[in-house]
């Protein structure tokens, strides 16, 4: 595993830059090039995380390595050195070097090999398995080739504060699933502190208009939610999928991928069937169990972390066609019949998304005679029987309203 990479990961996440000038020799700038592309998994597919300018100000060319020496509490946790380097005078070629962080130059291998022996990462893996949360010093060394004295060296005070971060990958914002049983949930979790035990919690809400027009919005939103909500508490929803739970981290990969399909969550009593054309909002969030409680992570999880939001869509093409034709366009009092009646009509309206409905019965004095409807309902065409039989005859105004919407129609009922 590639500890070296973590120990940069930790640097450049908190945006530190470090300027080293190596007795007027060298000159060397760590500089941070982007911290919101900055994960695990990122370090050698994402250019552009970070460089080192090293500069050679002397008259003559310098042969030398870099060695990384990482400590806490004036303890050694880990020890590397590149390969031999070299960079001409400045006076001659003007000489500058930039790497960056792709470069094999940093390849966890080549550091230790060039340290005879696996100590670069065995001091992590055997004493400790991780890096805890804390304060470190972080220590870079100019060493001469030849003599093997040090040239020049500087160090910086490293705070580690933020722990591994997991991400949710699909679905991804605007997707539409489409396959029922094979729609996945798909996460990563930070994946290389081997032993690490984690619970993680799994949030689908509906969007509905009304309650809350976003994503964000629709997860805060709770249990409140009128259409749709599903918390799945940190109990385990993996039946039917072979992974433990908690989830115990491996350490043989720098991220894991986890997913499970639509068909597992069916299994878990408390998971309802997703609704045909609904826009529903989706998070993750884990948490570090220690002795078998999610408080106190020794890692950077000492409160469960949250993944971001994201919004997808659910409905085959099928269902979502057919939904086209059944939800109406606008709110309607579509058809009230028979009309004039005696003493019972039937009232049809349309709703085109979720929505409070009240359907209420006023006499021409304005005074309200029945409530017919009131609660939330679904997009669709509704309809209600309403029997006058106790009311005189004489015309009548049904008044239907829908968040901003109102609409009033005349009957006639003739006894």
């Amino acid at each position: 595993m590639n500890y070296y990479k973590k120990i940069l990961n930790y640097l450049l996440s908190i945006g530190i830059l470090v300027s080293i000038n190596f007795s007027q020799d060298l000159s060397i700038d760590l500089i941070l090039l982007n911290t919101g592309q900055f994960t695990l998994n990122s370090w050698n597919n994402v250019s552009e995380l970070w460089k080192l300018e090293i500069e050679n100000t002397d008259t003559e060319k310098i042969d030398y390595f870099l060695k990384f020496i990482l400590k806490k509490n004036n303890e050694l946790i880990v020890e590397g050195h590149t390969k031999p380097l070299s960079i001409n005078s400045n006076e001659s070629m003007n000489e500058s070097i930039t790497y960056d962080n792709s470069d094999p130059l940093f390849a966890e291998h080549i550091l230790a090999y060039y340290y005879e022996a696996s100590d670069f990462t065995s001091n992590i893996i055997n004493n400790l398995g991780y890096l805890p949360s804390g304060t470190y010093n972080l220590e870079l060394v100019a060493v001469n080739s030849e003599t093997e004295a040090t040239i020049s060296s500087d160090d910086v005070e490293i705070v580690f504060t933020v722990g591994d971060h997991f991400s949710i990958d699909e679905p991804a914002d605007g997707m539409i699933f489409t396959q029922a049983g094979e729609a996945p949930f798909l996460w990563y979790t930070p994946g290389f502190r081997q032993g690490v035990i984690i619970e993680f919690r799994l949030i689908i809400v509906a969007i509905v208009q009304g309650e809350s027009d976003t994503p964000g919005g629709a997860i805060d939103y709770g249990e409140a939610n009128t259409v749709y909500h599903f918390d799945s508490n940190w109990e385990s929803f993996f039946e039917g999928v072979n992974y433990p739970w908690p989830w115990v981290e491996t350490g043989s990969e720098l991220q894991t991928s986890l997913n499970l399909y639509y068909s597992h969550l069916l299994v878990n009593p408390n998971f309802k069937e997703f609704i045909c054309g609904y826009d529903y909002a989706w998070r993750m969030e884990g948490r570090e169990i220690i002795d078998g409680y999610g408080d106190g992570g020794i890692w950077g999880w000492p409160e469960p972390v949250q993944s971001v939001v994201r919004k997808f869509t659910w409905g085959d093409n099928a269902c979502l066609s057919m939904r086209k034709l059944i939800i109406p366009e606008d709110f309607n009092i579509h058809s009230i019949y028979p009309n004039p009646f005696n003493p019972i009509t039937n009232i049809t309206y349309g709703l085109p998304e979720h929505v409070n409905v009240q359907i209420l019965v006023y006499d021409l004095s304005g005074k309200q005679v029945e409530t017919l409807i009131n609660e939330f309902q679904t997009p669709g065409y509704h309809s209600i029987n309403w029997d006058a039989d106790n009311l005189p005859s004489g015309v009548y105004l049904i008044r239907m309203d829908s968040g901003e919407f109102t609409q009033t129609q005349k009957v006639v009922l003739v006894k």
